[in-house]
């Protein structure tokens, strides 16, 4: 009796992991301020608090251990980023004139940047040794995002005074309303991919109605590189799911109307000069009529050349984290909207090939027996559309400069590296 008392009562690390991790993503969403530095940091204090519990409760790396065999090579091409990087940090930081913030931001950009890569091989390492099904987490980031749009939802319906203007400095928001885009593209894809592996009614409609209005609010806001993204990724999900055999004329139409149902609603709802589709449409008009596109990139072209003008200066190595923000002729913007030519700039040539050597591979390599089978595991379809998505993204804002997105790579990466090393995930043939 004694014994059957502590198997009952006996704690098993992982169910307190899981439920810290899905706490951690639910809040995410709903835990941002306007000021960046507060961001980086309450992301910061998850993920190290995420990284200490599992240090302490498991105490072991088994994902490192098998992705070692797979992946021997990019791991060692991890090892060699890393000491590129820091010599980039050095060279940034005895370089003449720089003062105490620059050093401050250097520092803090370049710890949060590993902070992200330790987080993610913590998530990889817990969901091997745990051996669970990780679509938890998946849902855990679809419905955080969603819970955001409903609370913003509310605002606007409630004629909120912070609603009518491009820059909202009340909770939850960013910077200005677009930032929020990052991860409400992120909670997007991920919703659209769940809708269409899922097969339980009731899951589906309570997905739909996810789906819907997060894609939606990413429509109203008006930013036409997170709706772009988006739907680029539910189109190749689409194409990777008729390639495996999951499509069906059914899910198919299912996605569809979702799309649909989103444009309509954004439609109805957006009221103001800055938002919508109205504002996407006009401005790709201009464009079409004057035949320049400085008006349509915003003036990102401008951004790419000066980054570039500056990178040449130290072209090997780059010149540190957060370059960008302290350059003489900067001419707007903290960040050149561009994550490779931002990791071009910071790093030099060295981190940003041996970077591309490991991500690439890591993101291309496990489609190799996708391609072979015809087949892929759900999490794995589930995890790489929110990873294109922000991937996407990334070519045109500052999905690498901010902690929130940066952080959803480095889980969304994790879940999609160890979805065929996990016994209780489900494969989608």
């Amino acid at each position: 009796m004694k014994n059957t008392e502590t198997q009952f009562f006996e704690f098993k690390p992982f169910d307190g992991l899981s439920a810290l991790l899905m706490a951690f993503l639910l809040i995410m969403a709903l835990s941002g301020v306007h000021n960046t530095i507060i961001n980086i940091v309450t992301v910061g204090v998850f993920e190290l608090l995420f990284i200490f519990a599992y240090t302490l409760s498991l105490r072991r790396f088994s994902a490192i251990t098998k992705l070692w065999k797979s992946y021997r090579w990019a791991l060692v091409c991890v090892l060699l980023w890393f000491l590129s990087t820091m010599l980039s940090l050095f060279f940034s930081v005895t370089q003449e004139g720089v003062n105490a913030a620059q050093l401050q931001a250097i520092y803090a950009s370049y710890i949060l940047f590993i902070l992200h890569v330790v987080f993610g091989f913590c998530v990889a390492s817990f969901i091997v040794e745990a051996d669970i099904d990780a679509r938890r987490f998946l849902w855990a980031l679809s419905l955080g995002v969603f819970a955001l749009c409903v609370y913003m939802a509310f605002l606007l319906l409630t004629a909120h005074e912070g609603m009518d203007r491009y820059w909202v400095h009340e909770l939850p928001f960013a910077i200005n309303i677009r930032h929020v885009g990052y991860w409400v593209t992120a909670g997007s894809a991920c919703a659209f991919a769940l809708l269409l592996i899922e097969t339980s009614r009731l899951k589906q409609s309570c997905l739909f109605v996810v789906a819907v209005g997060s894609a939606a609010m990413l429509i109203w806001m008006g930013g036409r590189t997170g709706a772009f993204s988006w739907l680029f990724s539910v189109g190749i999900l689409c194409l990777m799911a008729w390639f495996t055999g999951l499509l069906t004329w059914k899910k198919f139409s299912l996605i569809i109307s979702a799309v649909v149902a989103a444009f309509f609603l954004s439609e109805v709802s957006s009221v103001y000069d800055w938002n919508g589709i109205t504002r996407m449409v006009s401005t790709a008009s201009e464009v079409n009529s004057s035949g320049e596109s400085e008006g349509f990139t915003e003036g990102r072209t401008l951004l790419w050349s000066v980054a570039i003008d500056a990178w040449k200066t130290s072209p090997w190595f780059g010149l540190g984290a957060n370059a960008f923000l302290f350059l003489p002729d900067r001419p707007h913007g903290i960040h050149p909207h561009n994550f490779l030519i931002q990791l071009l700039l910071e790093w030099g040539v060295v981190g940003l090939a041996l970077f591309l050597a490991v991500f690439v591979f890591a993101c291309c390599y496990p489609l190799i027996k996708v391609f072979n089978t015809r087949s892929i595991m759900a999490n794995q379809l589930v995890a790489g559309t929110v990873l294109l998505s922000l991937l996407i993204h990334a070519l045109t804002d500052g999905i690498f400069w901010y902690a929130r997105p940066l952080m959803y790579i480095s889980l969304t990466l994790a879940i999609y590296l160890t979805a065929s090393q996990v016994t209780h995930a489900k494969q989608v043939s």
